[in-house]
């Protein structure tokens, strides 16, 4: 074996044994995080949850931690629901962590973070059929299903049909405009009705909320990266 041979043997060795670390890691923070929440107060786990969902919240879509960060939010929510089964705010939590990450993985994966997502959306809403994280949640599930075409649709339909079958913009824009009623000045519920009207060509209806996006206080990282979306946006629609 060649000097050249053995340093790209080393190489992959080294890189094998950095996955696995990796690997490992990974499964120590998750044991870690279901073993700490069993022990948290309701207090403490909404802190915990919120700070995962802003931290992922003010990041790009394509960024690699937003996702890591979705998790670790779902892991507590699912904490959340199993101490406080009747109260509605673990479910829209979870709704939402899932609900977030959905773009972001392989289509299979897709299928059962939305029948999660939306199974969690739906017992929130149960319980308090005015949590506007949940509505949200329906609304852009609705969307995404109803953006589904040719192989797509046809593949979501085998395990989906009944969220597939009962999807529309419409449909969508009714969840949105109801979270919004609920939470007026929430910039990211305003974002996503305003892109939704573009999907059926009411672009008045779209430039209108893109316009009073624009007036509203930004108050985390979150609310500038919408602002910034929609300026974008509106840029297109000139």
């Amino acid at each position: 074996m060649n000097k050249n041979q053995e340093i790209r043997n080393g190489e992959k060795k080294k890189f094998k044994l950095f996955n696995i670390f990796i690997f490992l890691m990974l499964i120590f923070f998750s044991a870690n995080i279901a073993s700490s929440s069993q022990s948290m107060t309701k207090q403490e786990l909404i802190y915990n949850i919120n700070y995962y969902i802003n931290k992922a919240d003010a990041l790009d879509g394509d960024n690699s931690e937003r996702v890591e960060y979705f998790k670790k939010a779902s892991e507590l929510a699912k904490s959340f629901t199993k101490q406080y089964p009747d109260d509605d705010t673990g479910y829209a939590y979870l709704a939402y962590s899932l609900g977030s990450i959905i773009k972001n993985a392989s289509f299979y994966k897709k299928i059962s973070l939305t029948r999660e997502a939306k199974t969690a959306a739906d017992k929130a809403l149960q319980i308090n059929k005015n949590n506007s994280m949940a509505l949200f949640i329906l609304g852009m599930i609705n969307r995404e299903s109803a953006e589904l075409d040719g192989v797509q649709r046809t593949l979501a339909r085998q395990f989906l049909s009944d969220i597939v079958n009962d999807s529309s913009f419409e449909k969508a824009i009714k969840y949105f405009q109801r979270a919004v009623e609920l939470d007026a000045n929430n910039i990211q519920y305003l974002y996503e009705l305003a892109k939704t009207y573009e999907k059926i060509n009411e672009m008045d209806k779209a430039k209108s909320i893109y316009n009073r996006i624009l007036k509203l206080e930004i108050k985390n990282g979150k609310d500038k990266k919408y602002v910034e979306k929609t300026k974008r946006r509106i840029n297109k629609l000139i």
